[in-house]
């Protein structure tokens, strides 16, 4: 479980694809793991890292280049302000 914890903590100097790739195969050997063990909760801090620092990277990602989410973003952004 050890090399889990160690591939969690991924190479900056990886691309988007190669990190994600990564973060895939581990993620199955985490599930892979807890069928085999039968145990639900196994590895769930790891898997959390990895989840949560995606989603911050994928936020970050879109912040910079919205691309057509642009007019969404905004839209979602109206309607916040709106609701205060």
């Amino acid at each position: 479980m050890a090399s889990l914890q160690q591939n969690a903590n991924v190479s900056p100097g990886l691309t988007t694809r190669e990190r994600l790739n990564l973060c895939a195969v581990i993620l199955s050997t985490i599930d892979q793991n807890r069928e085999r063990r039968k145990d639900p909760g196994l590895a769930q801090g790891i898997e959390r890292q990895i989840v949560e620092r995606e989603l911050r990277e994928l936020e970050a990602d879109i912040a910079a280049d919205p691309g057509p989410l642009e007019l969404y973003i905004a839209k979602l952004r109206s309607e916040d302000q709106t609701a205060d």
